[in-house]
């Protein structure tokens, strides 16, 4: 039998119901209850909703909920409907021990994310080829000793934030001294914030609305990987490729066009009209980036995780770096679009399949670096940079990411603006600091992620 998930469903109910009823708490919660900070998924949702009025100065009543909710993608059976928040304000009207409430919603919320995280990384080492018993007993100690902390009641902001700085700190002092493998993006300035980057047995998402710029970046990421391989970097493995959603000519194209710098449309359409120097580099470009070992490209229309699974263990062979281990040969997985490998998107199953994947990385020992779409909410809104919550609401995409990366072009939504600019939010890590926003120059026909631009907090 399953243990139930750590969750107080009185403490939360405390909490919305004095959220729902009292602005002035309402406006005090936001800033020390989150959205994860709920376990029902309605409870989610009409937070999420609640912190959004807030920045909207809006105080709550069921019409302007109704309305905001709409205006960031949530319909009426999301949260329940006004029949549901009535009874939800009514459920403890006096809002007793509210703070003490709060506390618990979210200790109990980081005792789940505890176990989540600490659990799946026992499964993936339990099914790894080769396990260490050790290993294992290591990180069953270490589930057993986060729970017992959590739940006596050492589970204090100062606390976890000591501990988290005193973790970020060591893995940069590891990584420093070659312990910690660090695997760069490409890109200087997003490399200096990420803890891990591409490294191996790691999982990051990359989310954002169409146009957005999110198969650009893999464009750049590819370019990137491939010339480290061929000069020799240590470890060097090829990507596997599974271009879903534009099939493989079209991301060879783009992968052609970025390498070359020449606009994709005079590739595709014009290219005898191309003069020598471009003709001369998209040929350049084709035999370094398409005709190379470094990519391998499976765009198998029936790319479910279990196909992909067997792709990835019939690839196995010895990790150099552990002789009691074995790895994949592929050292980074681009899956765009991951949502179009699945032939159901409920919420249920669009989180085990991303738990899947999650364990594929950490058993194959590759980085998976999944391509997400996110729901058209965004585009509502006055600030239409994706948050936390828009990658939450697309599936389970931030509970299994060792790092969430999400981007935006302004000039998607506003075409009158002159320049042209990316932004990458780091929305999560699971060590390192998150919530920052770095802007780049970006030139749409040749896909370029050009020149660094400064960056701002979310």
């Amino acid at each position: 039998m399953t243990a139930a998930p750590p969750f107080d469903p009185t403490s939360e109910q405390v909490v919305l119901a004095a959220a729902l009823r009292d602005p002035d708490a309402l406006r005090r919660l936001v800033r020390s209850v989150s959205a994860d900070d709920c376990y029902a998924d309605r409870h989610r949702v009409v937070w999420a909703v609640l912190r959004e009025m807030v920045a909207r100065d809006l105080e709550y009543d069921p019409p302007t909920f109704a309305r905001v909710a709409d205006a960031i993608g949530f319909v009426e059976a999301d949260y329940g409907g006004e029949r549901y928040l009535v009874d939800l304000a009514d459920a403890y009207p006096d809002g007793a021990n509210l703070d003490w409430h709060a506390a618990t919603a979210r200790t109990e919320a980081r005792l789940r994310s505890s176990s989540d995280a600490d659990g799946e990384a026992l499964l993936a080492e339990m099914r790894r080829p080769g396990a260490s018993a050790s290993d294992v007993a290591s990180i069953a100690r270490r589930i057993l000793s986060e729970a017992t902390r959590l739940q006596v009641g050492d589970a204090s902001e100062a606390t976890r934030g000591d501990r988290a700085a005193a973790d970020y700190s060591d893995v940069l002092q590891r990584r420093r001294s070659g312990n910690v493998e660090n695997v760069p993006i490409g890109l200087p300035e997003l490399d200096a914030v990420l803890t891990w980057a591409l490294a191996p047995s790691r999982l990051t998402v990359l989310a954002g609305r169409p146009s957005n710029g999110k198969t650009s970046l893999t464009y750049n990421i590819a370019k990137w990987w491939v010339d480290r391989c061929d000069r020799g970097a240590n470890d060097p493995r090829p990507i596997l490729w599974l271009p879903i959603e534009m099939g493989r000519t079209a991301t060879q194209d783009g992968l052609v066009s970025r390498a070359a710098r020449v606009g994709s449309q005079r590739i595709i359409r014009d290219f005898a009209g191309a003069n020598l120097s471009e003709q001369a580099e998209v040929a350049r470009a084709v035999t370094q980036y398409v005709d190379t070992p470094w990519i391998e490209w499976f765009d198998d229309p029936g790319a479910s995780v279990d196909r992909v699974e067997e792709v990835l263990a019939s690839s196995v062979e010895p990790d150099p770096e552990r002789d009691d281990r074995q790895r994949s040969r592929y050292g980074l997985v681009i899956w765009d679009l991951f949502q179009s490998s699945l032939g159901d998107l409920s919420p249920s199953a669009m989180a085990a399949s991303l738990n899947r994947a999650q364990s594929l990385a950490r058993t194959y020992g590759t980085h998976l670096l999944l391509v997400a779409q996110i729901r058209r909410g965004v585009e509502k809104r006055g600030d239409k940079r994706p948050n936390r919550e828009d990658v939450k609401g697309t599936g389970g995409w931030e509970e299994v990411a060792d790092q969430l990366l999400v981007v935006h072009r302004e000039r998607v939504y506003d075409p009158d603006l002159e320049d042209d600019t990316m932004e990458v939010g780091v929305l999560k890590q699971r060590v390192g600091p998150f919530g920052m926003w770095l802007q780049y120059e970006y030139d749409a026909p040749t896909f370029f992620v050009g020149r660094y631009l400064g960056s701002s907090a979310e």
